[in-house]
């Protein structure tokens, strides 16, 4: 039964996992996104500030949990 619990808990610690890789894939294009608008200039230095500081801080969480 111990066995059948920890092939269970494994299974949604890799499925956790394979999530958090993908929220981190959608933020890193939502910053290329800014990016690209910022260098475009079609996001003014204060939302592209703001925007930057979010999306960042969101990286280094989901790369400190996977």
């Amino acid at each position: 039964m111990d066995g059948i619990l920890q092939l269970g808990l494994k299974s949604k610690s890799i499925i956790n996992e394979e999530q958090r890789k993908l929220e981190l894939d959608v933020v890193h294009q939502k910053l290329t996104i800014a990016d690209e608008n910022g260098c475009r200039d079609e996001l003014n230095k204060g939302a592209y500030d703001r925007w930057f500081q979010v999306y960042n801080i969101q990286i280094l969480n989901l790369e400190a949990v996977i």
